[in-house]
């Protein structure tokens, strides 16, 4: 593989490892594991931020995030409700903390979509860390008021807190500086142990994040901690992005990743709920990636659904 490509390819990974990460969570109920999954979402999403025009960045974020939202919520919302779909409106319209089971998920686009949008109108002059500062104190307030507020907007504090630090490390080490120094500096013994030391920090008691319910775990220590989560997943994902094989699946994750968190716990819930855990992981993703694959065959599934315009 081109080292010139390096840094495109494992940036695919780590995106792809994330949303396998929160289908795991999913299925098999090991909550410690959104330590890292979400937030890696939103540190990612800041490590490659560059400022953009405001109209412009809203009709990507749009195509992208807000307009298969809308649809994939609105056709799982008539299946599972069907007849007394009017009877749960106000709940379906107002997201976050109200919406579990086959939508459980959904409170976590529109925190996406809204923060990039404040992120980027925010300015070309502002400073990560100026953001982070901002935000952090605002996140540790919604953690011990807790409040329950349409589309989850009280979780865009850490949000932004998150991006900010994506940005903020982007600024320090650059795509392929990072792939430089991990493949030059850490071997194969080092990996071993990043694998075991991100083991031994999901199971550390109270080491946990549950950014939909406005948990955050040990106060300001599990945000950091989740941080340093993602370093080491980050880490993990330039080795695997040299196995072809595997590079290639993830890299397809990556792409599918809305989609996929869209749509997976419909397919867990109502296909392999009943199933073995381990099962039940491999079923829900191997059919949630299948349905990526065949809405990318479409013109109109692949742009309303999968956010998408260019062919596969």
């Amino acid at each position: 593989m081109a080292t010139d490509n390096k840094h495109v390819t494992w940036i695919d990974c780590l995106k792809g490892i994330g949303i396998l990460s929160v289908v795991f969570a999913h299925v098999t109920d090991i909550k410690s594991v959104f330590v890292f999954s979400i937030p890696l979402f939103f540190i990612n999403a800041g490590y490659l931020f560059h400022p953009q025009p405001f109209r412009q960045y809203f009709l990507k974020l749009s195509q992208r995030i807000a307009i298969p939202y809308c649809l994939f919520l609105l056709f799982i919302s008539l299946f599972c409700f069907r007849s007394s779909i009017f009877e749960h409106v106000g709940d379906i319209l107002f997201g976050g903390m109200r919406l579990g089971g086959d939508l459980g998920i959904f409170w976590f686009p529109p925190v996406l979509f809204l923060s990039l949008l404040i992120y980027n109108a925010i300015g070309i002059h502002r400073r990560p860390a100026w953001v982070m500062a901002i935000a952090l104190p605002l996140a540790l307030g919604v953690q011990y008021i807790n409040p329950s507020l349409p589309l989850n907007i009280q979780s865009i504090p850490l949000a932004l807190f998150y991006i900010g630090a994506g940005e903020l490390i982007s600024s320090y080490i650059p795509k392929q500086e990072f792939v430089t120094k991990t493949l030059a500096k850490i071997k194969t013994w080092q990996t071993i142990g990043i694998i075991a030391a991100l083991c031994v920090l999901l199971w550390v008691p109270d080491i946990y994040l549950d950014i939909k319910y406005n948990d955050y775990g040990i106060p300001l220590l599990s945000i950091l901690l989740s941080i340093l989560a993602v370093a080491l997943v980050a880490v993990l994902s330039v080795k695997v992005s040299a196995v072809g094989t595997l590079e290639r699946f993830l890299s397809f994750c990556r792409r599918g990743s809305l989609f996929i968190m869209f749509i997976h716990q419909f397919i867990h819930f109502r296909i392999f709920g009943n199933c073995n855990v381990w099962l039940g992981f491999v079923g829900t993703v191997t059919l949630s990636v299948g349905l990526y694959y065949i809405a990318l065959r479409f013109a109109l599934t692949r742009r309303f659904l999968c956010g998408e315009i260019r062919k596969p």
